[in-house]
């Protein structure tokens, strides 16, 4: 899957800065016979009236054999309205060729609560998904707890998001095993890093006595993290961040092999580190 951003005009940030709404974009998505050695041409993915779309993880088989496609939708560039933002699934039951159905795996109606870039891993016997939200409450100006929803087996159905316990950003679930299920997440407040935390219940608890730092950032404090801040300037900070968006893997020993991105103000590389269970 592929997040298409129009950037014909240089003139433009991605994120307006007056309205917050983002370039036109696209969903895209190509496919590879042989395992990612090679890849067929890109595909547009039909997810209109939604607007401002972007996909938030990769295409994921569910226990019925309909595949997954979890993204999430905002407002045009020049919308003056503030906005509606949704974490959705759309559902094809026919290898990708067509996704005719969506759910709704979080919103806010009142608008105030934003539960972006959702993350999503499935249970390995009952098929139970679980999906983990970075949180922040527009009102308030700050992010809030990480929060966690379940949804059912076919992905239609979604209990209300609930905190965590913790909070951060970019929060991804990895399941582990039976009810095991492990949690990566970016701590952008002080001290920023990132963390890692295990749960042998789904998610319901954490052994937060046991979370482990796995990257510490030395550059000091981010911007926009040390307090509350205005919600378009908090968009044009993002631009700025120095680490994060952590993405991991289970491997076939046990062990998670979990990639991010981190630098400093002259240059940002991609990294990786191994965590032991």
């Amino acid at each position: 899957m592929f997040a298409w951003v129009d950037r014909s005009d240089p003139t433009l940030s991605f994120v307006n800065p007056e309205t917050a709404g983002v370039l036109p974009m696209r969903v895209l998505l190509a496919e590879s016979p042989d395992g990612g050695e090679t890849w067929g041409p890109f595909r547009n993915v039909d997810v209109r009236p939604e607007v401002g779309c972007a996909v938030t993880g990769p295409v994921f088989a569910l226990a019925d054999g309909a595949l997954a496609l979890p993204y999430e939708s905002w407002k045009e560039y020049h919308d003056p309205s503030p906005g509606n933002h949704v974490a959705w699934v759309r559902l094809s039951f026919d290898g990708g060729e067509t996704w005719p159905e969506k759910a709704i795996v979080a919103t806010d109606p009142d608008g105030r609560v934003f539960y972006w870039d959702q993350r999503i891993a499935r249970h390995p016997d009952s098929g139970q998904l679980v999906a983990m939200f970075w949180t922040h409450d527009r009102e308030l100006g700050i992010d809030i707890e990480n929060h966690i929803a379940w949804g059912s087996a076919n992905g239609r159905e979604w209990t209300i998001p609930s905190p965590t316990g913790s909070r951060g950003q970019h929060c991804q679930p990895i399941s582990l095993g039976g009810d095991r299920l492990a949690a990566l997440y970016v701590h952008r407040h002080d001290p920023p890093s990132l963390r890692a935390v295990v749960s042998d219940d789904f998610g319901r608890t954490w052994r937060r006595d046991e979370e482990i730092v796995f990257h510490e950032s030395g550059v000091g404090t981010e911007p926009g993290a040390a307090g509350t801040r205005q919600f378009e300037d908090f968009w044009q900070d993002m631009m700025a961040w120095r680490f994060g968006h952590p993405r991991g893997v289970l491997l076939s020993d046990g062990d998670l092999f979990v990639t991010f991105y981190a630098g400093d103000e002259t240059a940002t590389s991609m990294r990786w580190v191994r965590i032991e269970q």
